[in-house]
């Protein structure tokens, strides 16, 4: 056997990740930001040389970034020019963004080449950050672990707009969780803490061995796994473990610890002069929330009209399209097939105001106005059968007061006139209904659910309605018989629904008890009913309650008030949040990437002032005033609902 020749390798053998196979060669080392790494030289079969590096000590074979094109100089567009990364910028912010250089040749007014002293073409350069900044693309960044595809060059996480610190995807994530109920405070804190868990993160698997790299590599497959984890199950920051409250950023404010109670078997001493039993002890948590609340505040202040604005331009289109076909509809003298039909009910918010000497009442409170559609599902083949049919909420505004102005602004919202409205109608929702709509176009139906409601409150205050129960007072038989028989059979005609009010009023007399309560409700129902029962019998899948919306709030609108009714005062920002539950009941937070994208273009297309684009709206701009003495909240300020009216004259 013959000696092997040469002396023996001391460089790792690689291969070239686009030219597997080429000759490779050595070219020493370099030193960059994330270590050492080793440069070698690839001679390609039939074409040209390139360089690439491997980081010092890996003796796998890299895996090929994809080529992406970096972004293009807006000063130079239609212009031939090269642009490069050239370093990053920002160090005082949490991550580096990366900079871009831009050379183009300099033509003299004749636009030939122009040439400096040495006869070589001259070259002018200046430095430029693309619309939206990106984080600092390091050489080592080989993958994104939420697409499982290799990130290109040029293709870090974008922050969400000029001067804003945080990543477009932290900032998609917080407005889902505002939409399922997690409080301004509760999701500011998530965010500033997943921010210092991920550096702590990253700092403890670099120490364990792992290279930079490696470590961005695995942080960003463990954020992905738990985006899809909340995404999926649906889980509010609220409820999750709390998270500690890192330092803000420019602040020296130190975090505020949570206080130590004492233990019963050593009560602490009373100090001379102060009463210690009255001492209340400050929950670190809440203390924690109040100083950092704005932050998601603001995020939805300046964001949530984006994300809604895509569901309101694609509700609003498909909407008026099918407007314009019922309508043809009718022209023609053809029956709706699928009629539209909106469902109406409000929500009352009160909390607790404290006044001076430490009393405390129910405070103005404010109404929450909420409409849902109809949505109908594909006409059977078989005309006898009941079409398929669901509830969606569409409109949720935040108002002073449930008055005709207040539903009428809602309806001014939507745009368009239903074929059928179900509401209440002992409350200022009908009286909107008739001012806004026409009637010979737009009919009312009132709802049975607040009808029985209605009822059952009238005889829970007439004397000798309820009797002892088996559970304490109950309604008497005969009175609960009658009212269950309330429901679609009893509108089967006018004589139905007459006889059922007539049977009331003498079951009345026969128990011997006042009728004013039954007869006030009489008045402001029956006559609404009777004339809707003749297009009912034409449309018998049309709703005649509100119960779904009802089970609908509680489910989507009422978890946002959890906890929280006092903490509402601006009435804008307290729409826009609610706006929110709308876009996510309408799909828009199914795919958190495509709330990344919505973000992400329209920043791209917003100019500031100084000609740039990249820019968001000016935070804070829509914070109520501070008077001297109390505190406005334009929440519970009528004045405003009833201004505004006036000017679109609906008054």
């Amino acid at each position: 056997m013959g000696r092997l020749r040469g002396r023996p390798r001391t460089v790792p053998l690689v291969a070239c990740p686009q030219h597997p196979g080429s000759r490779i060669q050595a070219n020493g080392l370099m030193v960059t930001t994330t270590g050492e790494r080793r440069r070698y030289c690839c001679w390609p079969d039939g074409g040209e040389s390139h360089s690439f590096s491997v980081p010092l000590g890996e003796q796998i074979v890299p895996p090929p970034r994809p080529w992406a094109l970096p972004p293009e100089c807006d000063e130079h567009q239609g212009v031939p020019h090269k642009v490069i990364r050239y370093g990053r910028y920002a160090t005082s912010t949490p991550q580096p963004r990366q900079r871009y250089r831009c050379t183009r040749e300099a033509l003299n007014q004749d636009g030939t080449a122009a040439l400096d002293d040495k006869g070589k073409p001259e070259l002018l350069r200046h430095v430029f950050t693309p619309a939206l900044p990106r984080d600092h693309v390091h050489p080592d960044e080989i993958g994104c672990a939420e697409c499982e595809e290799l990130r290109g060059a040029h293709r870090g996480e974008t922050a969400v707009a000029r001067r804003h610190s945080w990543p477009t995807r932290t900032v998609a994530r917080a407005l889902l969780e505002l939409s399922r109920g997690g409080s301004y405070g509760d999701v500011s804190l998530w965010a500033q803490g997943s921010a210092e868990m991920a550096a702590e993160r990253f700092a403890q698997l670099t120490g364990q061995g792992l290279s930079p790299a490696e470590a961005r590599v695995a942080l960003e497959a463990e954020n992905a796994a738990e985006d899809a984890a909340t995404q999926t199950a649906g889980t509010a920051p609220s409820e999750v473990e709390p998270t500690p409250r890192p330092r803000a950023r420019g602040r020296t404010r130190r975090p505020i610890a949570p206080r130590s109670l004492p233990s019963p078997a050593s009560p602490p001493k009373p100090s001379q002069g102060d009463d210690d039993t009255k001492r209340k002890v400050k929950n670190a948590r809440t203390a924690a929330s109040n100083n950092v609340w704005h932050v998601a505040a603001d995020w939805c202040e300046a964001f949530a009209p984006v994300v809604f604005g895509k569901v309101e331009e694609r509700l609003r289109t498909a909407t008026l399209a099918e407007r314009e076909r019922l309508d043809g509809l009718l022209a023609a003298g053809k029956p709706l097939d699928q009629p539209q039909v909106l469902l109406l009910d409000d929500i009352p918010v009160y909390g607790r105001s404290h006044a001076r000497g430490g009393t405390s009442r129910r405070d103005e409170g404010f109404f929450l106005l909420v409409a849902g559609e109809v949505v109908w599902g594909p006409a059977p083949p078989d005309p006898m059968t009941a079409l398929d049919r669901s509830l969606k909420l569409r409109v949720v505004r935040a108002m002073p007061k449930s008055n005709a102005p207040g539903w009428r602004l809602l309806f001014d919202e939507l745009g368009y006139a239903p074929d059928f409205v179900v509401a209440d109608a002992g409350t200022g929702i009908a009286r909107a209904v008739q001012e806004h709509f026409d009637p010979a176009r737009t009919t009312f139906v009132p709802s049975l659910w607040h009808v029985g409601n209605a009822v059952r409150k009238g005889l829970a205050a007439t004397r000798g309605a309820y009797v002892a129960g088996a559970t304490g007072k109950e309604l008497r038989p005969e009175l609960a018989d009658h009212l269950d028989r309330l429901g679609r059979t009893a509108l089967r005609d006018t004589a139905a629904w007459t006889g059922w009010w007539e049977e009331l009023e003498a079951l009345c007399v026969r128990l011997s008890l006042p009728r004013d309560k039954v007869r006030s409700r009489r008045k402001n129902y029956e006559e609404p009913f009777i004339t809707a029962i003749d297009r009912l019998r034409t449309f018998p899948q049309v709703p005649v309650s509100t119960g779904g919306l009802e089970k609908l709030m509680s489910k989507r609108v009422e978890p946002l008030l959890a906890m929280r009714r006092t903490g509402f005062a601006n009435l804008e920002r307290t729409n826009r949040l609610f706006d929110l539950v709308i876009a996510r009941e309408h799909g828009a937070f199914d795919d958190l990437s495509a709330v990344v994208q919505v973000l992400r273009k329209d920043a791209e297309n917003a100019v500031g002032i100084h000609g740039k684009a990249g820019w968001a709206v000016p935070l804070r701009a829509i914070a109520d005033p501070r008077p001297e003495d109390g505190r406005y909240s334009s929440l519970r300020d009528a004045t405003l609902i009833m201004e505004l009216a006036q000017r679109r004259g609906l008054t």
